[in-house]
């Protein structure tokens, strides 16, 4: 018999009978889900069997079928009872055993098959009888309830996308069509590029592809999971990946990080992803950007290192960040560190500038620098300053921070000066620096300082600042000032560029003795001290003539001769004659002027014995000039003899007899009356009046103290009758100083003003060229017990003004003075002045002292016995001569050789 079926549509032959069913009604309203079979049947069996079942089913859900078996005639076989045996061709179903028909079924039992493999599947029913049938379904795959991998590969290249299939299984492996559950990656390579989240469609029917790739060397896998359910998920094998190509270069850099000590440089080779590449082989180039250090030689590899290259004894010369960059090919790689400074090996100054002006303060920068110029910042030392400009401001000393120190100092000396720093052992100077002199704040008058009354002195205006520095941009006008009113002085004169602030001029002085000149310019002003000595000759005069005499009697006279400009000319050194009326006359002998002892004026005597008017005259040995003095002379009359010793020293007392005679040379035992005395030296200490009373047998002893030098007269006179008198003269021996030739930065002159023979007066005073001082001494040997120390025997200088001396302060002073009498020291002068550093009156600064300016002042008295010699002499100094002058921090800016010293001795 034949089965028709609506779907699919399969013929069975049979060898039995021929039958039409109709399986649940059959016709068009069949039931979709089950078939109409025709069976034929072309044996002559008394039954058949029928399967009806579901066309569909899903893997591992039971599926009800139903056998029939039926007669001939197509109806239930109602006492059916043979045994029926389900087979599929689904090798993973589950069927029952064979069966039995009962009675009770009547020809018809349902089972449960369940099958299990997706896809079209036959279930046939045949009974021992071999009565058969066979039903048809179509198995769904059941839900996900796994995931499988496909076209994994064995092993990848980092960076090399490859595709995988992801499947839908359900538990009995069969492809999960229907699966639309959304996937996503994960992987054991951090680094990995993993497909977004999938979502599953109808299209992808359970299996889609994805593409992915690998970045980390080494065995990576990847793990696809279910978003939504727990547990669906599935990890792929391990994956072999291998580097990429070469496109990294890893350096590393060791060593100490300081400039010029060797490092060690290594170069890794990697991939795009940072995979070592072992097996690179190649040439390896390097550059710094340490322009100033060695160049880093190129590395070869063989591909057997292991992609690693090594290079030694790289250097740095330049502090800061400093970069290496390696290349080979395409693949590069780079490293920077921050290299330190080597050791300082200098100290140098920065912000130096090329020219400053005196005085003015100006940064500098210190800085302590490496062998290769780098900043030393490590470098902590304390460093201090000086400069080969002794006025020059400079910082205390102190220590740099982070190897740097800005200092401000300041530069007064001109031309050029510079700055030097040291801690000991290193040190640095700025070099030469140009300094600028200032304003002009005074002037001085160089020159020197003695001059001749008629004849024209040089004098050089100097315009200084007020570091002592010539004034070369000064460009005003100075005007002049004498103390002597009869000196010739410059016009006004406005200084020009070509004077470069100093100026030459002549000043004609025609009054001998101590003149100043001053020099100013509004405010700014100098001053000059002169010794003005007379001109030559050409006149003289005679004084301390008496107008009366006794006949016989010792006149004195005084002759004092005179320059053009009514000067005493004290160093006339010419011979005088006297000559007279009487030609009975006694006269002193022709002599010639001593200029140390007369001094332009010389006491001469006559003895006249003539009676009358008597003409006395003396003139110059070659009649250049003369003069003349008349005297009355009485003739009997009684008259005064004295007597002196021929020689006495100035200040020292001399003794002496006064003794009344009548013209004939008798002594007037019986004289009465009062006598006083007179001398042609106006310094002297005559003796007391002496009154006569008859009882000292015509003579007294007397006493007299001369000072002047040379020949001095005393004269006797009676008191009511000047024409009684009488004199006589004595040789006086005293001090005698010779200013020393001009020059010297310091000089020692005589103050004739507070000077005699008897008590000398020495200025130590400022001469040309001496700079700023602090102060000034001398230990000067003197010879011969000739002098004594004077009263006091150091002078400080009185204030004048326009004249800038030290400022000694106010006591106690560093002033001392001695003249030992006994010990290592007897007899020599010792003497020293000095600024005060601390205390009241306290000057810590040096001072420019204006030229001509007195130090300080010594006085020496005469010895009672001295003897006529040298006590000192300027040109032949002893041993244990001692002099200079210095500065706050006690430099000699004066020396031995700078002082001019002139000669001291008894005449």
């Amino acid at each position: 018999m034949t089965h028709r079926i609506a779907s699919p549509s399969i013929r069975i032959v049979l060898t039995s009978a021929v039958a039409v069913l109709a399986a649940c009604g059959g016709g068009e309203k069949a039931n979709p889900d089950t078939a109409t079979v025709t069976v034929t049947s072309t044996s002559g069996s008394p039954h058949g069997l029928l399967v009806t079942m579901a066309r569909t089913a899903t893997a591992g859900q039971p599926t009800a079928v139903t056998i029939l078996a039926f007669n001939p005639s197509g109806g239930a076989f109602a006492g059916y009872k043979g045994t029926v045996t389900l087979t599929t061709d689904d090798k993973a179903a589950s069927v029952p055993a064979p069966f039995t028909f009962t009675a009770a079924e009547r020809g018809q039992r349902t089972v449960q098959v369940t099958f299990r493999t997706a896809g079209l599947h036959v279930l046939q029913a045949t009974d021992e009888n071999a009565a058969t049938d066979t039903g048809f379904t179509v198995v769904a795959s059941a839900a996900a309830a796994s995931l499988a991998l496909e076209g994994i590969p064995a092993a990848k290249a980092a960076g090399d996308t490859f595709a995988v299939t992801v499947a839908a299984r359900d538990a009995f492996g069969n492809t999960a069509t229907g699966y639309r559950g959304t996937l996503r990656f994960s992987s054991s390579d951090a680094a990995a590029v993993l497909p977004v989240d999938g979502a599953f469609n109808s299209v992808d029917s359970g299996r889609k592809s994805f593409a992915l790739s690998f970045r980390t060397q080494g065995a990576q896998t990847f793990t696809v999971r279910d978003t939504a359910v727990s547990g669906l998920m599935v990890t792929s094998a391990a994956i072999a990946v291998r580097s990429g190509a070469a496109a990294r270069i890893q350096l590393r850099l060791s060593g100490s990080f300081k400039v010029d000590d060797p490092h060690t440089l290594t170069a890794q080779f990697g991939d795009a992803f940072g995979n070592a590449v072992t097996n690179f082989a190649g040439t390896i180039s390097f550059a710094t950007s340490d322009l100033a250090a060695p160049s880093i030689p190129n590395a070869v590899l063989t591909g057997s290192e292991g992609g690693v290259a090594t290079v030694g004894n790289i250097r740095f010369y330049t502090a800061g960040l400093q970069s290496i960059v390696a290349t080979s090919g395409s693949a590069t790689g780079s490293i920077e560190h921050a290299i330190s400074n080597a050791p300082a090996q200098a100290l140098l100054f920065s912000r130096a500038p090329s020219a400053v002006m005196a005085g003015e303060p100006f940064g500098l920068s210190v800085r302590a620098v490496d062998l290769h110029g780098n900043l030393a910042v490590d470098y902590a030392a304390s460093v201090s300053f000086k400069s080969t400009d002794m006025f020059a401001r400079l910082p205390a000393p102190g220590p740099l921070s982070q190897g740097t120190r800005d200092v401000a100092v300041a530069l007064a000396k001109a031309p050029a000066g510079s700055i030097s720093v040291t801690d000991g052992a290193l040190s640095g100077s700025t070099g030469q620096i140009t300094v600028e002199p200032g304003d002009v704040v005074t002037f001085a008058l160089q020159g020197t300082v003695t001059a001749t009354a008629g004849a024209p002195a040089d004098v050089t205006v100097v315009a200084y600042d007020g570091f002592a520095n010539t004034a070369t941009a000064f460009r005003g006008a100075v005007t002049f000032n004498s103390t002597d009113a009869k000196s010739d002085l410059p016009a006004v004169y406005t200084f020009t560029p070509a004077d470069a602030g100093q100026h030459g001029f002549q000043i004609t002085f025609k009054t001998a003795g101590a003149q100043g000149l001053t020099v100013a310019s509004g405010v700014p002003s100098g001053s000059m001290s002169f010794t003005v000595a007379a001109a030559g000759a050409v006149s003289c005069a005679v004084s301390q003539f008496p107008a009366t005499a006794p006949a016989g009697s010792q006149v004195p006279l005084r002759v004092t001769v005179y320059d053009l400009f009514d000067n005493v000319s004290t160093g006339f050194a010419g011979v005088v004659q006297l000559t007279s009326s009487d030609a009975r006359a006694q006269l002193s002998p022709a002599s010639a002027f001593d200029p140390s002892s007369d001094r332009g004026s010389r006491v001469y005597s006559a003895r006249l014995l003539s009676a009358g008017p008597q003409m006395v005259t003396a003139a110059e040995s070659t009649n250049t000039f003369s003069c003349q003095a008349t005297v009355t002379i009485d003739v009997g009359r009684a008259q005064f003899v004295i007597t002196l010793p021929v020689d006495v020293n100035a200040g020292a007392d001399a003794t002496g007899t006064v003794t009344v005679k009548d013209g004939f040379d008798n002594v007037l035992t019986d004289y009465a009356g009062a006598v006083t005395f007179t001398s042609s030296d106006s310094l002297a200490t005559r003796p007391a009046d002496v009154t006569f009373d008859g009882t000292q047998g015509g003579s007294v002893t007397i006493r007299a103290r001369f000072i002047s030098l040379g020949v001095q007269s005393l004269t006797a006179a009676q008191i009511g009758d000047v024409t009684i008198t009488g004199s006589a003269t004595t040789n006086v021996h005293g001090f005698v100083y010779t200013d020393p030739a001009a020059g010297g930065k310091v000089r020692l002159v005589l103050n004739a003003a507070s000077s005699t023979p008897a008590a000398v007066q020495l200025d130590l005073v400022a001469g040309n060229g001496l700079v700023a001082a602090y102060g000034a001494g001398f230990n000067l040997p003197l010879a011969g017990d000739r002098a004594v120390a004077g009263t006091p025997l150091l002078v400080e200088p009185a204030a004048v003004a326009g004249v800038t001396n030290f400022a000694l302060g106010i006591a106690p002073k560093a002033v001392a003075a001695a003249l030992p009498t006994s010990g290592p020291a007897a007899g020599t002068l010792l003497t020293g002045v000095s600024q005060k550093a601390s205390g009241a009156g306290a000057k810590t600064t040096d001072t420019t002292l204006t030229v001509g300016a007195v130090m300080y002042s010594v006085r020496l008295e005469l010895a009672s016995n001295a003897t006529t010699g040298t006590i000192f002499d300027g040109n032949a100094l002893p041993v244990g001569y001692r002099a200079a002058v210095r500065d706050r921090l006690g430099k000699d800016i004066a020396e031995m050789a700078d002082f001019a010293i002139g000669q001291l001795a008894v005449r």
